[in-house]
C-alpha cells in the first residue's frame, strides 16, 4: 500500500486503481470507490469497470451503464476490461 499511495501522489492512475482493488478484496466497497474514482480521474479509463460493479451492486442499473459506456468508449481499455464491460453491459440490459 505505501508503494501504490507514493505512486498515486505522483499522478499514477495505475496505483489509485490497484488500492482500489485492495481495499474491494477487503470487502471495503465505498472506500474501493473512492479509489477506483482518483483512478478515472488521473486518466485509468478501466477503473470505470470497477465503479460500474459497484453500482451493479448496489442495484443502480443506470449509473452502471453510464460507467460502461464511457470504458467501452477509451481506446486506452485493455482487451479484458473491454470484454467484461461488454458483459456486464449485456447483464445489465443494455446490448453492446
Amino acid at each position: 500500500m505505501y508503494w501504490y499511495k507514493r505512486a498515486y501522489r505522483r499522478g499514477d492512475g495505475s496505483a489509485a486503481n490497484n488500492i482500489g482493488t485492495i481495499w474491494r478484496d477487503e470487502h471495503k466497497p465505498k472506500r474501493a470507490l473512492y479509489w477506483f474514482r482518483r483512478a478515472v480521474d488521473l486518466g485509468n479509463d478501466g477503473a470505470n469497470v470497477e465503479i460500474a460493479k459497484f453500482y451493479l451492486g448496489e442495484r443502480d442499473t443506470a449509473r452502471a451503464i453510464r460507467h460502461l459506456e464511457i470504458a467501452l468508449k477509451s481506446d486506452r481499455l485493455a482487451e479484458v476490461e473491454e470484454e467484461e464491460a461488454r458483459r456486464l453491459l449485456k447483464l445489465a440490459g443494455r446490448p453492446t
